[in-house]
């Protein structure tokens, strides 16, 4: 039988030659041939490596659904959704816009990419909100701005008090006497405006000393 191995004929009692598992019979050729391995060649899934859930698409052995499997280096496994445990990005569901987390908080999990959140209800990630916009939850405004999210009124994101929105980032306002190109730049809460160039106290009030008054 060369490659073959003989096994027994259940049916009939008797004895006939056939593949190991690692190979399948190549008609064309008429002998065992070995079976393709993640990314190799095939025509039919017989022709993959068996015990990997392999299947053969695209004339490849390859995992059945790239957004439901990914391969680990042995087998076809399971894509894992949010704090899923992960090696690489392809062991989390991609669908819901997932990362492995290699280098900070909560590593070797999957979880959204930077400057996005994971909606519980939707079930993927969702680009962080800028100021102003609606929100339920701090995590869901831009990190690294400052902002967060005013639950007690608003429900929007926005800056802390004494901060004041610039561009792209939550700024803090300046006190008397700072110079300043508008009053938005100058604290507020202490009634302070921008006036020649400095944060200043209107002409009917004075400074003294912690905020503007009569």
């Amino acid at each position: 039988c060369c490659e073959q191995k003989c096994v027994l004929n259940n049916t009939y009692g008797s004895k006939l030659c056939s593949c190991p598992t690692d190979r399948w019979w190549n008609k064309l050729d008429s002998f065992c041939k070995k079976r393709s391995y993640f990314n190799e060649s095939c025509s039919s899934i017989s022709e993959c490596w068996l015990g990997a859930n392999l299947t053969c698409l695209n004339s490849k052995c390859a995992c059945s659904d790239a957004n439901l499997n990914f391969w680990n280096g042995t087998f076809c496994s399971q894509v894992e959704s949010y704090l899923g445990s992960c090696k690489i990005s392809s062991g989390c569901n991609q669908t819901q816009g997932l990362v492995c987390n290699l280098t900070e908080q909560m590593v070797y999990k999957c979880v959204c990419p930077s400057y996005n959140y994971w909606d519980s209800s939707l079930k993927k990630c969702l680009p962080q909100k800028n100021n102003t916009q609606a929100c339920t939850s701090t995590e869901q405004c831009r990190s690294g701005t400052s902002l967060y999210c005013d639950t007690s009124s608003t429900n929007t994101c926005k800056c802390p008090i004494d901060y004041y929105w610039s561009t792209n980032t939550c700024v803090k306002m300046v006190s008397y006497g700072s110079y300043c190109n508008a009053s938005i730049q100058c604290n507020t809460n202490l009634l302070l405006s921008c006036v020649n160039s400095y944060c200043v106290c209107t002409a009917s009030k004075f400074w003294n000393g912690t905020f503007c008054g009569n």
